[in-house]
């Protein structure tokens, strides 16, 4: 049977005292969620809230959630479903599973479409409360890029294999 790694990178925002108990918290986060697993997952990178860099990636992480909420909405779309009431009639398979990720992204559950993770309010996005106490207490907030691989095997279902591709 073929076989072939899929490498995912995720940016997760985690609030701590120091780098490495973010960096611990996001693995054992990840290492430890039912909907999503992974053969392997190592950080990256770690930036903290006073690096100039960090509130870039914050926005950027978002931008991707957003992007990738749009791409699927605008598939469902193109299949003809263009309004809400157009839902209703969806039939169970790839679609629905496209429209079960866009209300992933919508509602906070992690999973492998999540450019952006925020730990610290379990969303895909930052309410304007957390970024100011970001901006109060930059030393406590962690952007910790992971990447991990998934041993993606040749029988997987299509789903998988368009959303991982």
């Amino acid at each position: 049977m073929k076989s072939e790694n899929i490498e995912i990178r995720h940016l997760l925002l985690a609030c701590a005292p120091d780098r490495h108990t973010a960096e611990n918290d996001v693995l054992r986060f990840i290492q430890q969620n039912k909907l999503v697993r992974y053969d392997n997952v190592t950080v990256e990178m770690t930036c903290s809230a006073k690096q100039p860099e960090f509130m870039p990636m914050i926005e950027q992480g978002t931008q991707g959630n957003q992007a990738a909420s749009k791409k699927m909405l605008t598939e469902l779309m193109s299949e003809g479903y263009s309004s809400v009431l157009d839902l209703a009639t969806l039939p169970q398979g790839y679609l629905s599973k496209l429209l079960h990720t866009v209300a992933h992204l919508q509602d906070g559950f992690f999973g492998i479409d999540s450019a952006l993770y925020n730990l610290v309010e379990d969303s895909h996005q930052v309410s304007t409360r957390l970024s100011r106490e970001m901006e109060q207490r930059p030393g406590e907030f962690w952007a910790v890029k992971v990447r991990c691989v998934y041993f993606h095997h040749e029988d997987a279902s299509e789903w998988l294999r368009k959303r991982l591709t």
